[in-house]
C-alpha cells in the first residue's frame, strides 16, 4: 500500500440552497418585495387621489424635496 493521503470527499450539505433551488428561493424574494413595494404604492396613490379631490393644499414648500 501506497502511503499517499487521500482527501476525503465531502458532500456539500450545509442546508444552503444551490443551483435550481437557490435561484427559486431568490426568484420568490423579489417577487415578495415587489408585492409588498406594489402594496406601499397603491396606497400612496389612493391618499394622493384623496387629497386631490378632497382640495387638500400641497404641503408647505421644502417640506419635500
Amino acid at each position: 500500500m501506497s502511503s499517499k493521503r487521500v482527501k476525503p470527499v465531502r458532500k456539500s450539505n450545509s442546508g444552503k440552497p444551490k443551483g435550481w433551488e437557490l435561484m427559486l428561493a431568490r426568484a420568490e424574494e423579489a417577487l415578495y418585495r415587489n408585492r409588498s413595494q406594489r402594496s406601499r404604492l397603491l396606497a400612496a396613490i389612493r391618499l394622493f387621489q384623496e387629497n386631490i379631490r378632497s382640495g387638500e393644499p400641497w404641503p408647505v414648500k421644502g417640506q419635500f424635496k
